[in-house]
């Protein structure tokens, strides 16, 4: 069984879930799923660094006004809140 999760009005995912799956499970499959997707994206975040500061890595708080720095430091917040990194 596949369900429609649209991100926008325009936009959308199948996501293929167990036919005997209940409502509850399918919320529960659909809240992890959206979990790690997001996860995904943060840890791309860290991958790709900063092109201005190369040798930052989020290792400590951000002390320039560097967007993306400060993109890498709050991904990283995160990820650390979750037990990810």
């Amino acid at each position: 069984m596949y369900i429609k999760y649209y991100w926008n009005k325009q936009d959308y995912e199948e996501i293929e879930v167990p036919n005997s799956a209940t409502e509850d499970e399918i919320q529960t499959f659909l809240n992890q799923y959206l979990q790690n997707k997001e996860n995904i994206e943060l840890l791309k975040i860290l991958a790709n660094g900063c092109k201005i500061h190369p040798s930052y890595r989020a290792k400590r708080k951000v002390i320039t006004w560097c967007e993306t720095c400060n993109k890498m430091w709050s991904a990283r917040q995160v990820l650390t809140k979750y037990n990810i990194l």
